[in-house]
């Protein structure tokens, strides 16, 4: 009985990260769509740019001009930027772009991100509307890239291809983890649609938005999409529609981002539980395959590091995968203490990083079930 839990654990921890990418591959590769490769069009719709912004002062003038240079019709564009009630020099900077035209800048008190998407939305007089952070660049083509999707009537939304760049410099670095998830994302949307996306660079047409939950803390990159998919729509990946950011500079600060987008997940997954009901079909095996085992990953390795402590000593196998944990365990342990150093190891990063992300998985779950996250969000760098 706890033999076949052991293995029951051990297949629940795999499958989202070796089985399932296999069996997208298999689907993908069977069921190319046109949609995937986007569809020319020659009309360009109006498109607003939503820009939630909370202390935000050395990356604003960056943002705004960029802003200002992407590559699309003037006439067909406007700016919508919120002040999260920034009590740095975001809002004394961004009184000197007051003049600009298509420009609307509104200064509100502390709400959070939610709650400035909500009010931005209210303004926006586009067909399209992009929410974009303000830590975030748009490569000039991004907007273009992104509504071509929008040619297809079955497409509600899109998600952009995000970058990540080291914190002093432009190198783009895709870590495996990130090049992984995009390449999930791919196929997913070759398929049929993705299954969350990322907040730094969303379109959807406007008359799809809903209000957000504004009284805790959600993960927006989720919960637009899939209520883009509760519509009855597709929300799909654009692959030349760039983004970049900063990534965060240590794992200690990734941990403390890692534990507020968890406890979002959470948060906003029981706003979402229906798409549990296998009616959904494709949605609802996406989200649980690229979602919800990874969200309770932790459980999982406790469970399997438990249950086969047990049963040891019933075969090889068995004493080997409970030596294997422990081993992992410890090169995680040498990982933390050469991170404390401020030094690197190839080596140990990797199985560092994953306990690190599903600890932090934990402290979110244990935040949601003690409804400790707010709405309001912190700048982590």
């Amino acid at each position: 009985m706890i033999e076949s839990l052991v293995l029951f654990f051990l297949f629940l921890i795999l499958y989202p990260y070796v089985i399932y990418p296999f069996i997208l591959y298999f689907i993908s590769s069977m069921k190319r769509k046109e949609i995937s490769l986007g569809i020319i069009r020659i009309d360009y719709p109006k498109v607003s740019v939503i820009i939630p912004m909370y202390n935000e002062e050395r990356n604003v003038v960056k943002k705004m001009e960029n802003s200002f240079t992407l590559n699309y019709p003037q006439e067909k564009i406007e700016f919508l930027i919120g002040s999260d009630g920034s009590t740095d020099k975001t809002n004394e900077i961004l009184k000197t772009y007051d003049h600009k035209a298509n420009t609307k800048i509104f200064y509100f008190s502390r709400k959070g991100k939610a709650g400035i998407l909500n009010a931005l939305e209210k303004e926006a007089s586009g067909e399209i509307l992009l929410f974009t952070d303000g830590d975030c660049l748009l490569h000039s083509n991004a907007i273009q890239e992104g509504v071509t999707f929008f040619s297809n009537e079955n497409v509600g939304g899109v998600c952009g291809n995000l970058l990540f760049t080291s914190a002093n410099n432009s190198k783009v670095r895709e870590s495996f983890y990130w090049k992984f998830e995009t390449l999930l994302r791919k196929y997913e949307s070759e398929i049929k649609t993705i299954i969350g996306g990322s907040g730094q660079i969303i379109f959807i047409k406007k008359i799809f938005y809903r209000n957000l939950p504004d009284n805790i803390g959600i993960a927006d990159d989720f919960v637009i999409p899939m209520s883009i998919i509760k519509q009855g729509k597709n929300f799909v990946f654009a692959e030349k529609a760039i983004a970049t950011t900063n990534e965060v500079e240590n794992v200690q600060g990734e941990f403390r981002r890692r534990v507020r987008i968890g406890t979002q997940n959470f948060q906003s997954f029981s706003f979402l539980s229906e798409f549990l009901n296998p009616r959904y079909g494709f949605v609802t095996f996406a989200l649980v395959s690229h979602k919800v085992l990874r969200w309770f990953a932790p459980f999982l390795m406790f469970g399997l590091l438990l249950s086969s402590w047990f049963v040891q000593q019933i075969n090889s196998f068995l004493y080997y995968l409970w030596i294997s944990q422990i081993i992992f365990y410890g090169f995680s342990f040498l990982g933390f203490i050469i991170s404390v150093m401020g030094k690197k190891n190839r080596l140990l990063i990797y199985p560092y990083y994953f306990l690190a992300m599903n600890a932090a998985l934990f402290v979110g779950f244990l935040k949601f079930l003690f409804n400790k996250q707010k709405p309001t969000w912190e700048v982590i760098r």
